[in-house]
């Protein structure tokens, strides 16, 4: 996969539905690199010299720790603010967007439509910007 600044990272255990979030991305023109494993998606992250463009990962990482601190991580290795969707089972989403005003918080099994315009709607905000 070549890397664009347009590049979505999706990192989601349940191979259809990552399967379905990739098609929906690419349908809205974003190169897709998507995993089901955390230790997969760090060594591909070697490579990449420019900030993935968004970052769709669950809550909680397949190796059991807290999403946030990779994407934290990752956010310093590029020195970018890279925008985050973390996609939760159970979590009091005011308190943990509070933290990060550039992480938003969604159910595991969001809607495609839903999804499509959040993503939009995070990247209408960082043109305006």
């Amino acid at each position: 996969m070549v890397h664009t600044p347009q590049t979505v990272m999706l990192l989601i255990n349940d191979p259809q539905f990552r399967e379905g979030l990739k098609l929906l991305l690419e349908d809205m023109h974003f190169s897709v690199f998507s995993s089901g494993s955390y230790l997969e998606l760090e060594k591909i992250l070697h490579t990449y010299t420019v900030a993935p463009a968004l970052l769709i990962f669950p809550l909680i990482l397949n190796n059991g720790k807290p999403s946030l601190g990779f994407v934290r991580e990752l956010r310093d290795r590029f020195n970018s603010c890279i925008p985050t969707i973390l996609l939760r089972t159970d979590i009091t989403v005011h308190q943990l967007q509070m933290t990060d005003p550039n992480l938003t918080v969604l159910p595991e099994q969001i809607k495609p439509k839903a999804l499509r315009q959040k993503i939009n709607e995070i990247f209408n905000n960082r043109q305006a910007t």
